[in-house]
């Protein structure tokens, strides 16, 4: 079962520091998470939360079947919300530029024998 854990406090407060080092801790035990930033009022945080919804069950795919782990950087995970929605068309795009945008590139990895069991790909 997951667990949600909160950091609050004021601006200048050391949030933003506490969240980097709980997410290294998190990256180097390879342990799962999501984290959000709040408040978000950008239209691409709902993308965001899906985009990081089905990258993660890449992963654990992936895992499964390769014992190769996937982490996917926040900037990656901008990257590809922002170019899998369309104001006009909302998410419709978003499982297209996910395949194009991770699982090709970690299929190619995997198919070329550039990464073995136990291999961490940083995308």
């Amino acid at each position: 079962m997951g667990k949600l854990i909160v950091i609050e406090g004021t601006d200048g407060s050391g949030k933003g520091t506490q969240l980097q080092l709980l997410l290294n801790y998190l990256n180097k035990k390879q342990i799962s998470y999501a984290s959000f930033d709040f408040p978000q009022y950008g239209k691409t945080f709902f993308v965001k939360i899906l985009a990081r919804k089905i990258i993660n069950q890449i992963g654990v795919d992936i895992l499964k079947l390769y014992k190769v782990k996937i982490i996917v950087s926040e900037k990656t995970l901008e990257a590809v919300s922002q170019k899998g929605y369309d104001p006009r068309f909302g998410a419709r795009n978003l499982e297209r530029t996910i395949r194009d945008e991770i699982e090709d590139k970690v299929a190619k990895l995997i198919f070329e024998d550039k990464v073995k069991a136990g291999d961490i790909i940083n995308l």
